[in-house]
């Protein structure tokens, strides 16, 4: 498996560098200001191997895209959405697409299974239409990690008639798609997630799939999360079947490399080759 990293210039995401080549995940490619790279992986004594190619701002999109192939992961740090679209062939100036998913997997130490969080765009305001597309979006890559049922929360400010009109809607529709393996509890308030007291929290509903009113609070609860150290956050986007990360928003290596662990067990399953949970929590303890 390929993993192709473009204008790695901060040092977090060159160790991540080194530490895939020490446990030997996937050819690397590195792609960017050569120059500029060299000197960060000097100063901060980094040990890597992988071949740099050369490119500058005017040559970094065509050099990126004849390195990508369908099973290729992207690793983007010092890049701008703007550029990242045109390697990833979307209309710079389309704000939103039906071909990309984003979202975010959390492994918080007091909780027994993953949290996941979708996003089906980066629109201000979510219909029930989005919202149904966000659990859809991410069912298969869940499945790819062994977990076969959703429970979902749908997180709202208010709980209205609209929330629970629009969970019904999304039921509905649901019904004849996926629904036996998706489980949509009442609509509920961000506080009553990691409160026991509240009927519908993580623990004893087992909820692993939240979807919130749009993007912008998403990252904001994400961003909170980031904060406790302990927290391992995967941020992954999918586009087209391409992974792609975008390192630049990740608090350090440890979670930058386990957006990869997760990233390439998805793509793995595909090829059903084996990789079990187990390795990716290895991996992490050897590494970091």
């Amino acid at each position: 498996m390929k993993i192709v990293v473009v204008a790695p210039y901060k040092a977090k995401v060159l160790k991540t560098i080194e530490a895939l080549e020490k446990v030997k995940l996937g050819e690397v490619k590195i792609i960017g200001l050569k120059e500029t790279i060299e000197k960060v992986i000097s100063s901060e004594r980094i040990k890597i191997k992988s071949e740099i190619i050369d490119a500058n701002v005017f040559e970094l999109v065509d050099k990126t895209k004849k390195l990508i192939d369908e099973d290729t992961i992207l690793i983007f740090d010092e890049v701008l959405e703007y550029t990242q679209k045109q390697i990833l062939n979307i209309d710079p100036n389309y704000q939103t697409s039906d071909d990309v998913n984003y979202f975010y997997a959390v492994d918080i130490p007091d909780l027994k299974h993953f949290l996941f969080i979708s996003n089906h765009s980066k629109k201000r305001h979510l219909d029930f239409e989005d919202k149904k597309k966000a659990i859809v979006s991410i069912f298969d890559f869940m499945n790819s990690l062994g977990i076969k049922k959703s429970n979902v929360a749908i997180i709202t400010d208010k709980l209205s008639k609209t929330d629970i009109l629009e969970v019904n809607l999304i039921k509905m529709i649901l019904k004849d798609d996926i629904c036996k393996n998706v489980n949509i509890l009442s609509p509920c308030r961000i506080e009553e997630l990691f409160n026991k007291r509240y009927h519908n929290n993580v623990y004893d509903k087992n909820i692993n799939l939240l979807v919130f009113k749009n993007f912008d609070i998403t990252q904001t609860f994400v961003n909170t999360l980031g904060l406790f150290s302990n927290n391992k956050i995967a941020s992954i986007c999918n586009i087209k079947n391409n992974i792609y990360i975008d390192a630049s928003n990740q608090y350090d290596e440890k979670n930058i490399l386990f957006s990869i662990l997760l990233a390439q067990k998805y793509l793995l399953s595909k090829t059903k080759i084996k990789f079990f949970n187990s390795d990716i929590e290895l991996i992490c303890k050897e590494t970091f």
